[in-house]
């Protein structure tokens, strides 16, 4: 009869066990459904080529979205070739082409003048950098500002309505 009892106890407790397991197992999974996109804080991204580093870029925290596209916060790319480092609140890091689209209090300087931006797109396959978006550049002689940039690694070109000053 004691047998009998103890059996009947063991089984009832592997029941509520089971019970318990299977709702924290139904929370955890419909919680995960929800969560947040996975990330990392503060990752570094090396951008070399012919084993020379052509950029470089720190970001307080990456946000995977999805395979193409990497958002960065707090971020900031140094180009050693150029001395130029540019600072922002927000970027898009495409890891397939290695493009970046940079948004949000943008600040690149070098030891010759400090640009201004609002957006920045950098095409890597083409060694491009564009904005749609108002650009000033300051220097130690001159401010000139245009509403589009397109810059390439010899050249860099201002249109629609540029205003220069000269000191």
């Amino acid at each position: 009869m004691r047998r009998v009892a103890l059996l009947c106890i063991s089984f009832l407790l592997s029941l509520i066990m089971l019970f318990i397991y299977s709702i924290h197992y139904k929370e955890s999974r419909i919680g995960l459904q929800y969560s947040e996109a996975p990330y990392m804080d503060d990752i570094k991204i090396t951008h070399k080529k012919d084993g020379i580093i052509k950029w470089h870029v720190e970001a307080k925290k990456a946000i995977f979205a999805d395979a193409t596209q990497v958002k960065l916060e707090n971020l900031r790319i140094t180009f050693p070739d150029r001395k130029l480092i540019l600072n922002s609140d927000s970027g898009t890091y495409n890891p397939t082409n290695q493009s970046i689209k940079i948004e949000g209090n943008i600040k690149a300087e070098t030891n010759n003048y400090t640009i201004s931006a609002i957006n920045l797109s950098w095409d890597a396959s083409k060694s491009e950098l564009s904005s749609d978006k108002k650009i000033q550049i300051v220097g130690k002689d001159f401010i000139i500002e245009g509403d589009e940039l397109s810059a390439s690694t010899d050249k860099a070109r201002l249109n629609n309505n540029i205003k220069a000053v000269f000191k």
